[in-house]
């Protein structure tokens, strides 16, 4: 049996390499992006998956004239 998991994808303009690190960061946000929030999204996400024992990776999607983003929560060694 495989590990649980969920993803969760949007069609926006996806996260700069350089900066998939940083999103994750309390109150950081892509530059440029003009979208609003205050930058805790991610933070939060990140905070309350690894207190349970998780991980979250991101990816950006491009596929054809698609883009966006791919949040994946997974919890390794937890059986289904």
């Amino acid at each position: 049996m495989g590990s649980p998991f969920f993803s969760v994808a949007d069609t926006g303009p996806g996260i700069p390499a350089e900066e998939m690190d940083r999103v994750f960061d309390p109150f950081y946000r892509v530059l440029g992006s003009n979208v609003s929030g205050s930058g805790l999204g991610l933070s939060i996400v990140k905070t309350l998956v690894e207190s349970a024992g998780g991980t979250v990776s991101l990816k950006n999607l491009n596929t054809g004239k698609n883009t966006g983003l791919c949040v994946t929560v997974s919890f390794q060694g937890v059986q289904k």
